[in-house]
């Protein structure tokens, strides 16, 4: 029998072992410092918002009013606004990301399309927020804005009641009756015109001076349009007041002689464009009471209009829904990739197996696939949607920038990331200042919350 070198094998193995020992040692003192840091920076924030935590309490969270002059701070304005911003962006996101998965996984997993789709989508997760601000604010603005219209025509398309707070109408010293004898149906701000009324029934007259209103019948109109959709009304309208405007006009009254519908609707299909001077319709019989008389001699009648729109709502592009949109085009690629690595781990006897009993390609990815690797597609929505959270630049670019609660998807609104980016170099005061640190402290722990419930779900599912 040969000899066994012991001393050489002995000195390899050891070798290996210190080697083994060493790199075991580097990775434990790595996750400490990792550890130290995540605690540092949750100590910090804590230790720098001590003054707002004592100021406000409590109350932070869930006040609805930022006000830095007047030191009012409630946080819960960009708190819904992040929240909504990144969970509406996720489930906008989660069937492209999981279509992208499952075709480059399954379908198509090798290739130069496969290629060119996979640095497509690793292209859309390393190109700068910044321009995905600018691209937003050129391409998805517009969009949304015209989206935004054809709602606010389809929920305000008919003649909404309008607070009297906001509307006035006198002739003569007398005040009409809101809806009763007249309603408005433009935008003026807030402003009240005042002079002598010209009776006119056709175009405005050169002798009109600047701010004077002017009177109109509907009569030709309404036998033009009879059997009609009522917006062809609003359309004239419209083209009228703003060809008068021109002129030096400040306002438009309307009557109807005709006998027509005098309930008239004056329905917008178009709720961006707003008529440059107060409009207002006057019913038949506040018409005979308060005008028929009076304007018998031209330049006697006085009255004086305030009007606001009764749809009183814009469409402005920007806002939670446009923020959302740009969100999920930014977090797809986390979801996909990881997913399509995920499936192309699934083992291949599962799905031939499947395929040896009949199933076809689409039962292979529901019975198979998809269950085999819940987890790990849980995993990528999870980190999507920390990506979603954290986000700021694109965001604060599209959002609007208001610390108002949101009322509607296409509010303007607020993040927390946003309200901080924004003012953090404005803050005057030390509340003002630790305010907003006490706000990174709430989106800190915000993230770390969804971050453990996510890993729960995780956990059970893989030991399902």
């Amino acid at each position: 029998m040969g000899k066994i070198n012991t001393g050489k094998y002995t000195k390899h193995t050891y070798g290996q072992v210190r080697m083994e020992n060493v790199f075991k040692r580097t990775l434990v003192a790595i996750a400490i410092v990792m550890i130290i840091i995540v605690v540092g920076i949750f100590l910090t924030l804590i230790v720098k918002s001590m003054p707002s935590i004592q100021s406000l309490g409590l109350k932070y969270l869930w006040g609805k009013t930022w006000d830095p002059i007047n030191n009012v701070y409630g946080a819960l304005p960009f708190l819904l606004g992040t929240l909504l911003t990144s969970f509406l962006a996720l489930i906008i996101s989660i069937p492209f990301s999981f279509a992208i998965a499952v075709y480059l996984g399954e379908y198509n997993p090798r290739g130069w399309l496969s290629n060119f789709l996979k640095n497509a989508v690793e292209l859309i997760a390393a190109v700068p927020s910044v321009i995905y601000g600018f691209w937003a604010l050129l391409v998805l603005v517009p969009i949304v804005q015209k989206m935004e219209n054809s709602w606010n025509a389809h929920k305000f398309g008919e003649y909404k009641k309008v607070d009297t707070q906001y509307n006035t109408f006198s002739v003569n010293d007398k005040k009409l009756a809101l809806d009763t004898d007249y309603f408005p149906l433009s935008y003026s701000g807030t402003s009240t015109l005042e002079g002598t009324i010209i009776p006119d029934n056709s175009t405005l007259p050169d002798s009109v001076k600047q701010g004077q209103m002017w009177m109109l019948d509907l009569k030709p109109m309404l036998e033009a349009n009879k059997n009609k959709p009522s917006y062809n009304i609003n359309d004239a309208i419209t083209k009228i007041a703003n060809d008068d405007f021109d002129k030096g006009a400040g306002g438009l009254i309307l009557y109807n002689t005709s006998g027509i519908a005098d309930n008239l609707q004056f329905n917008r299909k178009d709720t961006t464009t707003q008529l440059v001077v107060p409009v207002v319709y006057v019913k038949d019989d506040a018409y005979k009471k308060y005008f028929t008389a009076a304007t018998d001699n031209s330049g006697s009648l006085q009255a004086s209009v305030t009007t606001v729109d009764p749809y009183n709502i814009l469409p402005y592009g920007i806002g939670i829904f446009t923020a959302s949109l740009i969100l999920s085009i930014m977090i797809i690629p986390y979801a996909a990739s990881l997913g399509r690595e995920m499936i192309k781990m699934v083992p291949s006897p599962l799905k031939e197996g499947a395929y040896a009993l009949g199933a076809t390609r689409y039962e292979v990815i529901r019975s198979v696939i998809l269950p085999y690797t819940k987890s790990g597609l849980f995993a990528g929505i999870l980190l999507s949607l920390g990506r979603a959270l954290g986000e700021t630049m694109a965001v604060t670019m599209v959002i609007g920038n208001t610390s108002h609660m949101p009322t509607s998807l296409f509010s303007p609104g607020n993040t927390m990331a946003s309200v901080i980016a924004n003012e953090f170099n404005e803050a005057s005061h030390d509340l003002y200042w630790s305010a907003l640190v006490e706000l990174g402290l709430a989106l800190f722990l915000v993230t770390v919350i969804i971050n453990m419930i996510g890993k729960r779900i995780i956990k059970r599912f893989t030991n399902e």
